[in-house]
């Protein structure tokens, strides 16, 4: 998951974790539907008076709520059918507008947005949580955390902490908080199929001042301020969406409100209804409905050529969970200018900065398409880690438009339109739903049920994100004797625990002996709580793999790698290329390199007499990998300081 792991998190549902799809109904929602008032302080009334219009008898919470309520217009929310906003959007230094509509009875909402380059339109019908972006490319994130974060801003939208017939919720008045100096009466709130999450009022003028929602990677905490009177009812007009790292912050200005404006109401349903796809991006020369494309496999990564604008051949890694990605170096390269600095998150603790390009063409082979986002982000180190140069991703965009075939075995990857293509094979059809851009699968691991990410992106087998590591006592239930340095990606190493399971139960599939990476860290996307783990190149390449986005089932067909040994590796080095060799990064205690006397921060130089520039990285890794327990591999090392010496490793498994 080295890859896939990039998402805009400043630009992303309350459900985290979308690589590409930037409209933020997050946004939109602080800035319509979480409805707050405040022109200036104002001295206290006898409405405001807590339990002034509500039951001697209610809840400490319901009277909190009331005296909100009451603050911001009282009855005159009680007719109130639609709200309809427009707004400005100011974020990574790029600015924005937007339009949005709720519907209050039923919690559905609807929003379009542009962003530089972007454009996107967002709603939700009542049921599904669509996206259609630029290309008229419509998707429904459907995994069971995005619904839940769906209920929950639909719970907001139908202002049902104040109408709960609209929408159930568990509601409990919490502990004042007191932040930079200023109090807070804090209600908490879960509503039903929903996910939790915080009102902060203001025990002065009773209005609301913050929403503070736990995502599945990071908390969300929106600011309301400047709140006026429109129609009767109070606003916030600056509503601040932040993750924790101010320079990500999103900055809503609202600049027009209409309450029960003057819609059709056939146009009203229609922009809440999902609408039908419509791309017309794609052409495929001689009006082929198939493309067959060779691709090479490092690392577990499939890289395939490609042209940019006319320009290549380019190397692209397919992902996927990923999306049209270019690096920094690359878009200036290829002439392509980037706007904006973002965040993007990766598997790695740190945030990134992410600009947005357009793309006129991106072909591969006989497939082109045209008018294209990309996503600009530094991938760091990946390069060197890598030993593989390459430009940037492709993933959810094309995966989208195509059924597509890994024949991991043949090296090679099958486009076809969706429309022309039936299953023909005889293996495991297993049904997905869509965790933001990635499919994600049901799955069982040594008996313990769960959801998996299905990921192209990943070199790695099978990784186990931390809470459910935690939640089934994993490092009791497998006693991993060895933590490592198992990946990087874009926001730095990641580190595991090794163990392997004895099966992972795929639909009709048994996988047997799968080495896995028990990660335990708080931070960066495997610290998330979307899923139980990340399926990745190792498991996947004992397939070949068929994903069909468009009916959303991919098949597996079992190959003649099927029942190779998944082992770790077994030299306990962490390397990447530099310019005097393979630089050793990081050594496991007790592994082949710590006892051949192997230090970090030596070159390799040689390995069993040829240089390293003849040598793939790669090519490498795989071989002391696949290599017999008690192998020796002949090592000429450079040290820190340049002197060469012979090392002798006798590889051995590490667990």
């Amino acid at each position: 998951m080295e890859f896939n792991a990039v998402y805009p998190s400043a630009l992303s549902r309350p459900a985290r974790g979308r690589l590409a799809q930037a409209a933020t109904v997050a946004a939109v929602t602080a800035a319509a539907s979480l409805s707050l008032l405040h022109c200036a302080p104002r001295q206290a009334t006898p409405a405001d008076s807590p339990g002034a219009a509500s039951s001697p008898d209610a809840s400490p919470a319901a009277r909190v709520l009331d005296r909100y309520k009451q603050a911001t217009g009282g009855a005159a929310w009680d007719a109130l059918r639609v709200i309809r906003v427009h707004g400005s959007v100011h974020t990574g230094g790029l600015d924005g507008a937007l339009e949005s509509y709720e519907d209050l009875l039923g919690g559905r909402h609807q929003v379009d947005f542009q962003l530089g380059p972007m454009k996107i339109s967002q709603g939700y019908d009542g049921r599904d949580a669509w996206t259609r972006d630029q290309s008229g490319s419509v998707h429904v994130a459907d995994a069971a955390h995005t619904r839940a974060a769906v209920a929950t801003e639909a719970h907001r939208t139908a202002r049902a902490y104040w109408y709960p017939d609209r929408h159930p919720a568990q509601i409990r008045l919490g502990e004042p908080v007191t932040e930079d100096g200023r109090r807070f009466d804090v209600v908490h709130l879960e509503p039903e199929g929903g996910r939790a999450y915080q009102m902060w009022f203001d025990p002065d003028s009773g209005l609301l001042t913050r929403v503070v929602e736990p995502g599945t990677n990071d908390v969300t905490t929106t600011t309301l301020d400047d709140y006026r009177e429109v129609g009767g009812v109070r606003l916030p007009h600056q509503i601040r969406v932040s993750t924790g790292e101010a320079q990500y912050d999103q900055l809503i200005t609202i600049t027009q409100v209409e309450l029960d404006p003057a819609v059709d109401p056939a146009a009203l349903e229609a922009r809440f209804a999902r609408p039908a796809d419509q791309v017309d991006d794609v052409v495929i020369a001689d009006g082929k409905d198939t493309v067959r494309l060779p691709f090479e496999l490092h690392n577990n990564h499939i890289y395939v050529e490609g042209r940019i604008n006319g320009q290549g051949p380019v190397r692209l890694l397919v992902d996927t969970g990923g999306a049209n990605v270019l690096t920094p170096e690359a878009a200036k390269a290829l002439g392509i200018e980037a706007e904006g600095a973002m965040q993007a998150r990766g598997v790695g603790s740190e945030s990134v900065d992410l600009a947005l390009a357009r793309v006129d063409e991106l072909t591969l082979g006989d497939v082109q398409l045209s008018d294209q986002v990309f996503y600009v982000i530094d991938l760091g180190r990946l390069g060197e880690i890598e030993d593989v140069p390459f430009v940037g991703l492709v993933g959810f965009e094309v995966f989208k438009r195509f059924a597509v075939t890994i024949d991991y075995a043949g090296g090679a990857l099958t486009l076809q339109r969706p429309e022309t293509f039936e299953y023909r094979g005889d293996g495991a059809a297993i049904p997905f739903v869509f965790d933001h851009h990635t499919p994600q699968i049901e799955g069982v691991l040594d008996g313990r049920p769960g959801v998996f990410t299905v990921d192209t992106g990943s070199r790695g087998a099978l990784t186990l994100l931390a809470p459910f590591v935690a939640e089934h006592g994993l490092l009791d239930a497998y006693a991993p004797t060895v933590e490592a340095l198992t990946g990087w990606g874009v926001g730095g190493p990641v580190y595991s625990h090794l163990a392997h399971g004895r099966e992972l139960v795929l639909g009709d599939m048994h996988i047997p002996d799968v080495a896995m990476d028990l990660f335990t860290g708080d931070r960066g996307a495997f610290a998330g709580t979307h899923a139980a783990g990340n399926i990745g190149g190792g498991v996947l390449k004992r397939f070949t793999v068929t994903f069909d986005y468009s009916r959303q089932v991919m098949y597996l067909d079992k190959n003649q790698h099927f029942d190779a040994p998944d082992r770790h590796d077994q030299s306990g080095l962490w390397m990447s290329r530099t310019d005097a060799g393979f630089a050793i990064e990081a050594i496991v205690p007790g592994s082949a390199a710590e006892r051949a006397g192997l230090a970090v921060g030596d070159h390799v130089v040689a390995v069993d007499g040829r240089a390293v520039t003849e040598l793939s990285l790669s090519d490498v890794r795989t071989h002391w990998r696949r290599a017999a327990p008690g192998t020796r591999v002949r090592l000429r090392v450079a040290s820190k300081k340049g002197k060469q010496r012979e090392v002798v490793m006798v590889l051995r498994a590490l667990i």
